[in-house]
């Protein structure tokens, strides 16, 4: 379809206003119209984070010489050309607003060659003004350059993050339009340096090892392919994040962004994976374009369904079935006999044997252990894991509370809290424990608590390791990792503040690197899941933090993972020896993290609440 300008009535109903707010946004918008032009290979070259230049190349079917000033013309496409066609875009494009505001705000220039044309075109475009169209020798296909990004508008380019920053958003949108396309061969490069490449042979999960590492090679899984108008792969339950940057969502393989999916993910999982941890997933919906309304932003990310609650419905059940077909270990294992009468086909989460919590329990052990260490586990760092018969939490635990609950007498509550200290009463909910004062009362959030007491310990500790020659312990079996593509810019800058913390991390080449030493206060807490963690949050931030604010980060985090969790029990000498060590902390009211740890309920507000006040 040649490249027109859509008449007024047409161009008013679209829902207009394409703003390239960064060069993030200029490499899908080009991209969107190489995967618009039937390529099956797709090149992306960046320079500075894309602030001094983006170059897509592709080997689509071109523009043709008379149509390149078209091109850069203001609701010019060639994706549609009636109203009829707005209610079922099947294109990636169709505003025709995306090089028009390109041209406005950088230096373009596009050299195309359209198919069946023995020689091609070359146009530049500054700041909104084209110039003549030249005929030139080219490759089938179009590469289009962008040079010195928001020239024009120095206010917009103040905005910027670092070129670093820039790149990993570039490149958290490829991995993306990469994980829509598994047919097109994507690469991306950051100056000569390439970041990925995928081979476009349609397998999902080669692309998703490609870009995330061998890390999750053999823990995706495919959709159930019974289900109609649904594909994708989930990870199992062993591999999770912390953030939902890892799940990827697309209708009739347009990019979307929906919490209404996202949601529909996790509730497949029902129980499966901690209610904080979310799972990595390839998603795409398959509908008729009629159902579906993707006029909706500027920026297409977002659509609007006809039937929400059938698409919920659709992604809930293709997990769960997913879930009990593929699992490692087989259904009957984590979810028991099947009812009679019913087959493979007709089960679901809801006719599962065990509670969630035994559940996860079962799931849990395939987890990966902790890297060895060739010593003991420190007293100074805690305990054992395993329940005795005085820590019913099953949390490990500080040897000062071990210590101080087996010297308590159980009968005497007054022990630890004399009566004008105060006194414990209980807990509430397996969650908060109880204090009773002489004019109010105390509730205690025993997991806030418990992790203030564990990283004003490590906080010490650490500090005292670092004015010592005990600061780093080497670990027996090093911890081999690989980043995902994304991190690769900037990630020799967070090895490098980790070093001096007294981690000891190596690069094997391209994504992969091993871990050798760790600071010895973290022993006991340290293994490749909590080594995610704190990557993913060093590296999914705006910049990478300064050494203090990550050492901050590091024992927060730590203390987090250690402390006892809500909805565990705690004997009364437990109870009370958390108590104790939390009235000697030197910010007992709150969390590392800020939230409250403790709230005063006083006696006359109680009163009242009984119209005795």
């Amino acid at each position: 379809m040649p490249i027109i300008v859509l008449k007024q009535e047409i161009a008013e109903k679209i829902a207009a206003g394409e703003v390239i707010e960064s060069p993030a946004a200029v490499v899908k918008e080009l991209v969107e119209n190489s995967i618009d032009a039937g390529a099956t290979r797709v090149e992306i070259k960046i320079k500075s984070g894309g602030l001094e230049e983006i170059t897509v190349t592709d080997n689509g079917t071109g523009i043709p010489f008379h149509e390149l000033r078209t091109a850069f013309e203001r609701h010019a496409t060639s994706k549609i050309t009636s109203l009829d066609d707005l209610n079922g875009v099947r294109t990636m494009g169709f505003r025709g607003e995306a090089l028009p505001s390109v041209g406005t705000v950088a230096r373009v220039t596009v050299t195309s060659r359209a198919a069946g044309c023995l020689s091609g075109g070359r146009l530049q475009v500054t700041g909104g003004r084209a110039g003549e169209t030249e005929e030139t020798g080219a490759p089938p296909g179009t590469a289009i350059s962008v040079r010195d990004l928001f020239f024009n508008t120095p206010a917009r380019k103040e905005f910027m993050k670092t070129p670093a920053g820039e790149m990993r958003r570039i490149t958290d949108i490829v991995i993306t339009l990469a994980l829509s396309q598994p047919f097109i061969s994507f690469s991306l490069l950051n100056g000569e340096k390439q970041v990925f490449r995928t081979a476009g042979n349609g397998h999902i999960p080669d692309i998703m090892v490609s870009i995330y590492g061998n890390d999750v090679r053999g823990g995706m899984l495919e959709l159930s392919p019974a289900r109609q108008g649904i594909s994708g792969i989930i990870s199992a339950p062993h591999l999770t994040r912390s953030t939902r940057r890892y799940q990827h969502f697309f209708v009739n393989n347009r990019i979307i962004r929906s919490t209404m999916i996202s949601h529909a993910l996790k509730r497949g999982y029902k129980g499966l994976i901690l209610p904080q941890k979310f799972p990595l997933a390839v998603i795409n919906i398959h509908i008729n374009p009629e159902e579906v309304d993707v006029n909706v932003h500027p920026a297409k990310w977002e659509v609007r369904f006809k039937d929400e609650n059938k698409i919920y419905s659709l992604v809930t059940s293709s997990v769960e079935q997913s879930l009990i077909t593929n699992i490692p270990g087989g259904s009957q294992e984590l979810y028991g006999q099947q009812p009679a009468g019913q087959n493979d086909e007709g089960t679901t989460l809801n006719t599962l044997k065990h509670p969630l919590e035994q559940r996860y329990e079962l799931y849990k052990n395939r987890a990966e252990p902790n890297p060895a260490v060739p010593h003991p586990p420190a007293a100074s760092v805690g305990g054992s894991r395993n329940p005795g018969p005085e820590n019913h939490s099953g949390y490990r635990d500080y040897p000062e509370i071990i210590s101080m609950k087996n010297n308590i007498n159980a009968q005497d509550n007054n022990k630890l809290f004399p009566a004008d200290q105060g006194r414990y009463l209980g807990q509430l909910w397996s969650s908060f424990l109880i204090v009773q004062r002489e004019d109010y009362l105390l509730l205690v959030d025993q997991h806030a608590a418990h992790e203030r007491i564990i990283y004003e310990d490590l906080a010490a500790a650490y500090r005292n390791s670092k004015n010592s020659n005990n600061m780093t312990i080497m670990l027996a079996v090093p911890l081999k990792t690989e980043i995902p593509a994304s991190w690769r810019e900037g990630f020799e800058t967070a090895a490098a503040r980790l070093q001096e913390m007294g981690f000891s991390v190596e690069s094997l080449g391209q994504n992969s690197y091993v871990v050798r030493e760790i600071p010895a206060v973290l022993q006991n807490i340290f293994s490749e899941s909590f080594f995610t963690e704190i990557l993913e949050e060093l590296m999914e931030g705006q910049e990478i933090p300064d050494a203090e604010t990550m050492e901050g980060l590091l024992l927060k985090n730590a203390a987090c993972r250690e402390a006892f969790k809500v909805n565990n029990y705690l004997a009364d000498a437990e109870a009370e020896a958390l108590l104790e060590r939390l009235k000697n902390c030197s910010i007992p009211d709150y969390c590392p993290h800020g939230r409250p740890a403790v709230i005063k309920m006083p006696r006359s507000e109680i009163e009242k609440g009984f119209k005795r006040g």
